[in-house]
């Protein structure tokens, strides 16, 4: 394997000791269960193991390019976890929704970010199961 290949195979070790790092805190208990955190929980799974079939099969710039949607969408998944957890620890009404100012700005911060992500899917063509 050349240099390449292992910077990528450490890429998607690397993402997936953070995945399950971040399954472990939802397992947890004591936050509200999110679904954009699940639903990118799952993706980033999937696109894992689709970036390690690409791989495999020597097709190292999809391999590449799915590996750094999966570390994306996993750093999503985990800064909504983070904020659910903040949220949580604050008191339900103490921090997005503190001043409804803020809760309209996180939501549109948030639909710019999976909107974001979504554009860079569909640049490489990657389809959500």
């Amino acid at each position: 394997m050349n240099t390449v290949e292992n910077n990528l195979i450490e890429l998607l070790a690397d993402c997936q000791k953070s995945l399950l790092l971040l399954r472990k805190n939802m397992a947890a208990g004591g936050i509200r269960k999110n679904e954009s955190v699940e639903h990118n929980v799952e993706f980033t799974q999937q696109t894992i193991v689709h970036s390690l079939e690409r791989l495999a099969s020597g097709d190292i710039k999809r391999a590449q390019a799915l590996a750094n949607i999966a570390v994306l969408r996993c750093d999503y998944a985990g800064k909504i976890f983070e904020a659910e957890r903040i949220e949580t620890l604050l008191g339900e009404s103490d921090f997005l929704d503190l001043y409804p100012r803020w809760q309209r700005q996180a939501e549109e911060a948030f639909v710019k970010m999976e909107t974001a992500i979504n554009q860079i899917e569909n640049r490489h063509k990657i389809e959500s199961h």
